[in-house]
C-alpha cells in the first residue's frame, strides 16, 4: 500500500502483476506504467477504465472493473462505526441539493461529494 498524498507510486514500483485502482481520475492511467505486459489492473470505479483500454491493450494489460453491492448487515456494522467515532468519512466538497448536478461534475479531490438538504 502506498499514501498517493505523499508519495507517486510510479517512481518506487514497477514491474507488477497487478495493481487495485481506488481513486479514479489520472490514477488508471499511471497505473499502467507501472504494471508488466500480461499484468492486471482492476479499478474499484470501473467506467475509469474505459479511457484507457486502447493503451492496456497495446501494452498487453488486462481490464477488470468491480463493484460492492451494499447490504444491510454491511451498511448497519457502516453505520455503527460511523456513529462510534471509528469510521470517519473523508469529505471533498458539500454543495446544497440545488446544486446537485454542477455537483456532479465537480472535480473535487479525494473524498466524497456530499449534497446538502438543509
Amino acid at each position: 500500500m502506498i499514501d498517493y498524498a505523499a508519495t507517486d507510486f510510479t517512481e518506487v514500483v514497477g514491474d507488477l502483476d497487478a495493481v487495485l485502482e481506488v481513486i479514479g481520475g489520472d490514477y488508471p492511467a499511471k497505473a499502467l506504467e507501472v504494471l508488466k505486459p500480461g499484468g492486471t489492473l482492476v479499478a474499484t470505479l470501473p467506467p475509469t477504465l474505459l479511457p484507457v483500454a486502447e493503451d492496456a491493450a497495446d501494452r498487453g494489460i488486462r481490464l477488470a472493473g468491480i463493484l460492492v453491492e451494499a447490504d444491510r448487515l454491511g451498511m448497519t456494522a457502516l453505520a455503527d462505526l460511523a456513529a462510534a467515532g471509528t469510521l470517519v468519512p473523508t469529505i471533498a466538497a458539500t454543495f446544497a441539493f440545488d446544486d446537485a448536478a454542477p455537483a456532479q461534475s465537480a472535480n473535487a479531490g479525494p473524498g466524497k461529494v456530499v449534497l446538502s438538504l438543509i
